[in-house]
Order: structure tokens, then C-alpha cells, then sequence
């Protein structure tokens, strides 16, 4: 073997090449909620169940949708977490700015209506698979292109769980709107996600409402655990102090 062929790629092998490899899977069951921020108005609204189904987007780091950038109905992605400051530090982390009022965000606690299969990308599998495990904190295009990869080997699994490529030492669970395949590689379950914590006094305030532009998918359960504005007085101290443990400003009042 030549050094060059040891040397790990950045891009992802072929679909039937990682099927035969398999998969690290991790398992998200139903009575572990997830934390979100959806925009309920701009661009891409969406709604507290509802998954982007324009993409890729460049700013979206584990986006499956396939090429080029456009309306893909089958495709659809929400980012979650397991905890309120991993979920501001993502969103926001382009101006380290928590907006609460900007395109009307909300922070809602989701649960899910079966077991979420998730490919785990967080530990060394993608050094198994001959790429660096550096490659899901560096260019997006890149992990992007290996989401497209890892959807078209297992187009049954419901998406990844990485690390947060801001807040590290955090998880984060992006969310494909799963489609049915016959031939696809099967994926067998390598254990379960523990409970993170999450960010005290969040009170349910009802649901953000529908937005267009989104797909609602049934793996969300029929009602969110809580949906707030993210501007609610209710939560503005929570938000206020969770970004502050970052080192973001916000806008809470």
C-alpha cells in the first residue's frame, strides 16, 4: 500500500461501500425530549414539528438534501439538541447574538412518536470509514456531502448524531424526514442516548403555529412537551443566562 492510499480522504466512499462497513448507530427513544429553535417567520418557517425541505443550505452542516440547492419534498432536515445552550450556540453562532425577535424564533421541547436510529458520527466512525473524525467540525460542504452519503447507504435510518461543532463537549441530532427504500443496507442499534440536561423555568406557552414552507412529519409526537417565543418574559431570564454561559449577548429583556 502506497502512502497516498493511506492517507484518510475528505470525501465520503460510495454508498455500497459504507453499507458494507455498517454503521455506528445510537438510538434516541421516545421518552427523551429534544430541544429546538425553529423560525416561525422569514425565509424557512417552520413549524414546532416541521422539517427544511429547500437545501442544502450552506450554512447547514449535516443537510442530506441532494444537489442542487432547491425545494426537495422527500428531504427534509430539523437540528435538535439535548439542551437549550447547545441549541442557542448553534443557531446563533455565526454572530454570537441570541436575536430573540428576528424571523420570530421559538424554543420548544419535542418528544417522538418511535425509537430515532441515528448515525453516530461523534466518535470514531468516521475514521472508520477512511476519512478524519476532524471532518464534521470543518467545512460544511464536506459533512454535507457525507450526509448525502450516509442517506443514500440506509435511506431508512432518521439522520445523525454529532458533536456540536461549537459547543463541543455537546451533542446535537440533525433529523431527516426518513423515505422508504426496499434495498436499503440495514442498521443495527449500538445503544441508547442518556438524558442531557436542559435549561430550568421554560413553561409551556402552546405551540408555534404552522408555518409554509416546512413538512410536518409524524416522527414528532402529536403535541410539543412546550413552545415558546423565544422574546417570552416567562423564559427571558433562562435564555438570558444560558447564553451568557457561552459568552453570547442577546436581546432578552
Amino acid at each position: 500500500m502506497t502512502a497516498s492510499e493511506r492517507m484518510p480522504s475528505f470525501d465520503p466512499p460510495a454508498p455500497a461501500a459504507l453499507v458494507a462497513l455498517g454503521a455506528d448507530v445510537r438510538t434516541v427513544m421516545p421518552a427523551q425530549p429534544l430541544w429546538r429553535i425553529h423560525f416561525t417567520a422569514g425565509r424557512y418557517p417552520q413549524a414546532w414539528n416541521g422539517v427544511r425541505t429547500w437545501g442544502p443550505l450552506a450554512s447547514a452542516r449535516w443537510d442530506a438534501h441532494p444537489l442542487p440547492e432547491g425545494e426537495h419534498p422527500e428531504h427534509g432536515a430539523a437540528y435538535l439538541a439535548f439542551d437549550v445552550v447547545t441549541c442557542l450556540a448553534e443557531v446563533f453562532q455565526a454572530t454570537r447574538f441570541v436575536d430573540v425577535h428576528t424571523g420570530s424564533p421559538y424554543i420548544t421541547l419535542c418528544e417522538f412518536s418511535r425509537p430515532l436510529k441515528l448515525v453516530d458520527v461523534s466518535g470514531d466512525w468516521l475514521l472508520k470509514a477512511g476519512a478524519r473524525s476532524s471532518i464534521a467540525f470543518g467545512k460544511k460542504s464536506r459533512t454535507r456531502a457525507w450526509a448525502r452519503a450516509i442517506r443514500q447507504a440506509w435511506p431508512d435510518v432518521d439522520g445523525v448524531l454529532s458533536r456540536s461543532a461549537v459547543a463541543g463537549a455537546h451533542e446535537c441530532v440533525t433529523l431527516w424526514s426518513t423515505a422508504d427504500a426496499a434495498d436499503a443496507g440495514s442498521v443495527a442499534d449500538a445503544g441508547s442516548v442518556a438524558s442531557a440536561g436542559s435549561v430550568a423555568g421554560v413553561a409551556d406557552a402552546g405551540s408555534a403555529a404552522d408555518a409554509a414552507g416546512s413538512r410536518a412529519v409524524a416522527t414528532f409526537s402529536g403535541a410539543p412537551l412546550s413552545s415558546n417565543p423565544l422574546s417570552s418574559p416567562a423564559i427571558a431570564p433562562n435564555i438570558k443566562a444560558a447564553a451568557e454561559s457561552i459568552t453570547f449577548s442577546s436581546n432578552c429583556i
